[in-house]
């Protein structure tokens, strides 16, 4: 999970953008929630991206992935938590580079 992300302006669409390698028999799962004004962002329920993993990669290849999300309430502070899932603990999803744009 990362720390909120505060935003000066509100903003209504959120881009992730990551690096993963994503071996077989493993997955990853997004999901954001957002909060405007005075709300208490952490008792707010988290939002799955609906995130499809389309790439399986070779052990040490990472792939840049990207979700774009658009539409949304207005939001001044945003979170992300990322799930990684494996069906074996020997081989499990990794990432990097994670970055996330909120725009309007």
């Amino acid at each position: 999970i990362t720390r909120p992300l505060y935003l000066n302006e509100p903003a209504d669409s959120i881009k992730i953008i990551f690096d993963a390698e994503v071996l077989p028999s493993t997955d990853i799962d997004v999901y954001y929630r957002t909060a405007v004004g005075t709300e208490d962002i952490h008792s707010k329920i988290f939002t799955n991206t609906d995130f499809i993993n389309n790439t399986v990669n070779p052990e040490g290849e990472f792939t840049q992935r990207e979700i774009d999300i658009t539409d949304i309430d207005p939001y001044t502070r945003v979170v992300i938590k990322v799930v990684m899932k494996s069906s074996n603990s020997v081989n499990v999803p990794k990432i990097k580079n994670l970055r996330l744009i909120a725009y309007s």
